[in-house]
């Protein structure tokens, strides 16, 4: 039932398709104008909207727990300013995401460190010097601590 030709060809679609037509699949689909011009976001957004279409939604208990789970997540209490404090801890599964010269490199929290493109690393600095090629602080390239003003 989940993998019907018509939904996977339509998945398919939304994940090739640029921000105009996204936008413009976005508002048929939620009847207002999409909120932001990430594609990454519309197209997860728009593929799920796509699947509780045709599959439903989750039950209101399920959707519940994961809102409860989401909301005591560390990761989640941000200062005024979005940026996480020094107090607040990368939860275990997490995924940082960081576009660098046009590609999405994603980074997983494990128990022991972090995994990148497969690989184990105890340091997010190790993982923005070798995206980069030039020393980094991990918490700032991954977005996790505010720059300081030149």
């Amino acid at each position: 039932m989940y993998d019907d030709p018509s939904t996977l060809k339509t998945i398919t679609q939304i994940q090739a398709m640029e921000v105009p037509d996204l936008k413009a699949l976005w508002l048929e689909h939620f009847e207002t104008m999409a909120p932001n011009s990430n594609r990454q976001f519309l197209a997860r957004r728009l593929i799920q909207k796509v699947q509780i279409d045709r599959y439903g939604d989750l039950p209101a208990c399920d959707r519940k727990i994961l809102e409860k789970l989401a909301n005591d997540t560390a990761f989640l209490k941000k200062q005024k300013t979005g940026v996480l404090s020094k107090a607040d801890a990368l939860s275990v599964g997490t995924r940082l995401v960081r576009e660098y010269r046009g590609i999405d490199h994603e980074v997983t929290v494990t128990a022991s460190g972090f995994i990148y493109q497969g690989q184990p690393y105890r340091s997010l600095s190790a993982i923005a010097t070798k995206i980069t090629g030039t020393k980094w602080s991990g918490q700032a390239f991954f977005g996790l601590k505010k720059r300081k003003a030149a």
